[in-house]
């Protein structure tokens, strides 16, 4: 099956950089919840993973990590919230900040392989088709894969499920990311962490692409 025809752009997110690995994982959570220690970093759409600049705060492993910048907007985003619709919109109110950040933003771009026999089952109503822009540009960066359920939760890096039942090449495939490289192995994982979390699936695959960096 050629996933690629389905993959369609969710929204838009501003990502914390500037908090090393090393801050968010410890040794406990690297045991739990990664397939790959060895990664450079670890990306998700899932903000517990890969902390909201616009949260203001992330629960690292000693305690919770607080920082100034600007918060959530009192104003709609899109229907996928709290990722931004509009890309040009989101950038216009990180713009707005008279403020540095404490550290270095990215942009980025969040996608879903949106194949019909799965978003049949789906949860979660994700609204597609609504982005701006609504295709994928070719001087993003493309990140990874990683595997989400419809409100972000990462059946990859936030679940826990066991590595000794997953297939090597899985592990193998993962980047500096702790993404899937190849869209069609993502796949394969995401069944396997369907049958491990059932409560929260179908699973998606969805795609992390950098935009620019702030």
């Amino acid at each position: 099956m050629d996933l690629h025809q389905y993959e369609k752009v969710l929204g838009f997110d501003a990502r914390v950089m500037w908090l090393p690995k090393d801050i968010l994982w410890d040794e406990r959570r690297l045991e739990t919840f990664a397939w790959r220690k060895d990664t450079l970093r670890i990306f998700s759409t899932d903000e517990i993973v890969w902390p909201r600049l616009l949260n203001g705060f992330v629960s690292g492993p000693e305690a919770e990590i607080t920082w100034e910048g600007p918060k959530e907007p009192e104003v709609w985003i899109g229907p996928n919230s709290p990722i931004w619709s509009n890309l040009e919109e989101l950038e216009q109110y990180l713009n707005g900040y008279s403020q540095p950040f404490p550290g270095l933003v990215w942009i980025v771009g969040i996608t879903c392989v949106a194949e019909p026999s799965v978003m049949a089952g789906a949860k979660f109503g994700l609204h597609l088709g609504d982005s701006q822009p609504a295709t994928i540009h070719p001087n993003w960066t493309f990140l990874g894969y990683d595997i989400s359920d419809g409100g972000h939760l990462s059946g990859l890096t936030n679940c826990g499920c066991p590595r000794d039942q997953a297939q090597p090449h899985w592990a193998a495939d993962l980047n500096d990311n702790h993404l899937f490289q190849s869209r069609d192995v993502a796949n394969e994982c995401r069944q396997f962490i369907d049958e491990q979390v059932p409560e929260h699936s179908p699973f998606l695959i969805c795609g992390l692409y950098k935009i620019k960096e702030f």
